[in-house]
């Protein structure tokens, strides 16, 4: 045994009662620490698997906070196999304490989701994203880590994100593409309602290829020149019509009319390149033309590393 002093009188006792007393010292001064709960009970949890259990109960029913429940799974994850039918309860204890649950950053719960994945340790972790999302109902990283990982209704998790992010491409995005297999007649109507929008303007190119896939070329030109009055076309959706058309089309004119309105919106010598490519294979005569407006357009190095 040894003995230290202490303003309580001199004690006389083992390294366990040593190891005990500092926690207990600790954790009188700091109770909000979590990190010090799970300490303590990976200290005794070689020996007494059911009151390390209670520490953690004890910690978590002490210090409500996602950072207390983080810990907690991360013991979990330590002592995998070892924890038995103790594991359960574990679970059961935290699930039940949910509601209380205060989440500072989103961001840690779906690092914790991944943990948990990771691990085979997924028992409550849609409830856990519930609680995240009722904190945090516009945080867009949580609705897509939960419908991508943890739905069992997509399309209902979906309508959910949509009512809470109504103007975020991304989920529109995932709700749409949803709905083209589950209602393509409702996707159709929706689509059209939101591409006019300015906050549909990241999915022009998507539009096109839905347009496309689902209606053909012809309704894809006209889906362009529809956009064209409601925002400016960004380059790769002009790129994805011009495949369109020389993979399916047949008028070399309607890919030299696109290319046009490529090189004069996006001045690029691939984009040039591209254009003069197609000219020689297809359209010979308007080679000329093409060369003298690159030759225009470009700056001498361009035009030589073109060349």
């Amino acid at each position: 045994s040894s003995g230290i002093n202490a303003e309580y009188g001199k004690l006389e006792i083992n390294g366990e009662d040593l190891m005990k007393f500092l926690f207990e010292t600790a954790l009188k001064q700091f109770p909000d620490s979590s990190f010090l709960w799970v300490s303590l009970a990976e200290y005794v949890m070689s020996k007494d698997v059911a009151k390390a259990k209670s520490i953690l109960q004890t910690a978590y029913t002490t210090i409500p906070t996602f950072e207390c429940l983080k810990d907690i799974v991360m013991f979990m994850i330590t002592f995998t196999g070892k924890l038995g039918d103790v594991q359960t309860m574990i679970i059961d204890f935290m699930y039940q304490g949910l509601d209380k649950l205060s989440i500072g950053n989103p961001d840690t719960v779906i690092h914790l989701g991944d943990k948990m994945i990771a691990n085979n340790l997924t028992g409550f972790l849609s409830e856990i994203f519930e609680v995240a999302l009722k904190q945090h109902p516009r945080d867009k990283a949580l609705w897509l880590y939960k419908i991508h990982n943890l739905s069992n209704d997509p399309s209902k998790d979906l309508e959910n994100a949509l009512a809470a992010l109504p103007n975020d491409p991304d989920i529109l995005l995932e709700y749409l593409t949803s709905l083209s297999f589950t209602d393509p007649a409702k996707c159709k109507v929706k689509w059209e309602e939101v591409i006019k929008e300015s906050f549909a303007a990241p999915l022009i190119t998507q539009f096109l290829q839905y347009i496309y896939l689902s209606s053909g070329l012809k309704d894809a030109r006209k889906a362009f020149q529809d956009i064209q009055k409601w925002h400016a076309v960004p380059e790769k959706a002009i790129a994805a019509l011009l495949n369109y058309e020389m993979v399916d089309g047949t008028s070399a004119e309607q890919v030299c009319y696109l290319f046009t309105i490529l090189t004069t919106n996006f001045n690029k010598a691939e984009n040039w390149k591209n254009y003069l490519d197609f000219c020689q294979k297809s359209c010979p005569e308007q080679i000329s033309s093409v060369l003298w407006k690159c030759r225009n357009s470009l700056t001498e190095t361009q035009i030589a590393n073109l060349f």
